[in-house]
């Protein structure tokens, strides 16, 4: 696996651009996009479904408790601004990825973190497991915390203007990938349900998950560095604009 990923990063590195071995779609019968193809269909066809896309996209999800996210360590690709997304191909954490991890586990080994929600993806695995070796708690699996799916942008360099990305940004069409309005509908869902489930939960996610995570609580997209843990503390101040206080750990 690992010499594939080598292989992958070679020919992007040379392209500036890819498309990764398979593009998934609606038409396709993988079960990990049926419930998202039905989402899709019931919006583009329910005047109430897609009301609730676009309330969804813009209200603030109803979560009041602390919590912890980390976005997963490096891995080969973020170094030269390849976007794996969440083709099928499983992109690793490097070597400097694993001592972010193991730095970021040690501050946060006094914190009373009680459980680890992650992405299944192998970067996120993999921070998972040296983050527990402190922490020493359950992990669970989810899959609402997966990068987003970005069809035939994915294997592209995010230094480079593209029209997908132009489009992806705006929330239009791009063939295969999972809508802005969907990613967002997904994180909100995601997140309601596993902070009010859980007390002090970390979170291991992706880049342009924690992005939009930021922009649907504080109304502004923001930037997650590899493997720097923050504390989301609540707001109480009704007046704020603002859900949360983010605060970085490193």
């Amino acid at each position: 696996m690992y010499i594939k990923n080598l292989s992958f990063l070679t020919i992007c590195l040379a392209l500036s651009s890819c498309t990764p071995t398979k593009i998934q779609d609606c038409n396709n019968k993988d079960l990990s996009l049926e419930k998202d193809c039905a989402l899709k269909d019931e919006i583009s066809t329910n005047a109430k479904g897609e009301k609730y896309y676009e309330e969804a996209r813009f209200k603030k999800p109803d979560i009041h408790k602390s919590f912890y996210f980390i976005r997963h360590g490096q891995t080969d690709l973020n170094i030269h601004g390849i976007a794996p997304g969440d083709f099928d191909l499983q992109v690793p954490i490097n070597e400097e990825g694993k001592s972010q991890a193991a730095r970021a586990a040690k501050l946060l080994k006094n914190k009373g973190i009680k459980v680890i929600l992650a992405s299944p993806r192998i970067r996120a695995k993999q921070t998972a497991e040296i983050l527990n070796k402190e922490l020493n708690v359950s992990i669970i699996y989810d899959n609402g915390l997966k990068e987003a799916n970005w069809g035939i942008k994915e294997g592209e360099n995010i230094n480079k203007a593209s029209e997908h990305k132009k489009l992806w940004r705006k929330g239009d069409f791009v063939p295969g990938a999972e809508s802005l309005y969907h990613l967002q509908t997904r994180i909100h869902k995601t997140m309601v349900d596993i902070v009010n489930k859980y007390d002090n939960v970390m979170i291991i996610g992706h880049s342009v998950f924690y992005g939009n995570l930021v922009l649907l609580l504080n109304g502004e997209y923001a930037k997650g560095e590899n493997a720097v843990p923050y504390y989301f503390e609540p707001i109480s101040d009704k007046s704020s604009k603002d859900l949360y206080k983010i605060i970085p750990l490193m």
